[in-house]
């Protein structure tokens, strides 16, 4: 990994950290532009164990003037939490799209 990749990564993670601070915090945080994936770790508030995510063929998405980051498939590795993010986005939604920051347009 470059000195860029890792400021970006770095970046990443302190943005992604900022916007979940309520539940929990993000360990590890890795987007491959490449192959549209994303790996991470999270450790929610009040639990022992980091949770491993894993999103495939994600995308960016503009609707109704927000930014959204659309996926095919989300993995994790609490199954319950998988089934409540499978269930509510795709059945509630109709799709697997959630709200981004506009600041991280430039790192996905």
């Amino acid at each position: 990994m470059g000195l860029l990749d890792s400021f970006k990564s770095k970046g990443v993670l302190y943005l992604a950290n900022k916007e979940i601070q309520e539940f929990g915090k993000f360990e590890e945080l890795e987007i491959d532009k490449k192959n549209k994936t994303i790996d991470a770790r999270l450790l929610l508030i009040g639990e022992r164990e980091s949770i491993d995510i894993n999103i495939k063929n994600y995308q960016v998405v503009n609707f109704n003037g927000k930014d959204f980051l659309q996926f095919d498939s989300i993995k994790i590795t609490r199954e319950w939490l998988n089934a409540i993010a499978n269930k509510y986005l795709r059945d509630k939604l109709g799709n697997l799209r959630v709200e981004i920051p506009s600041a991280a347009l430039m790192i996905l």
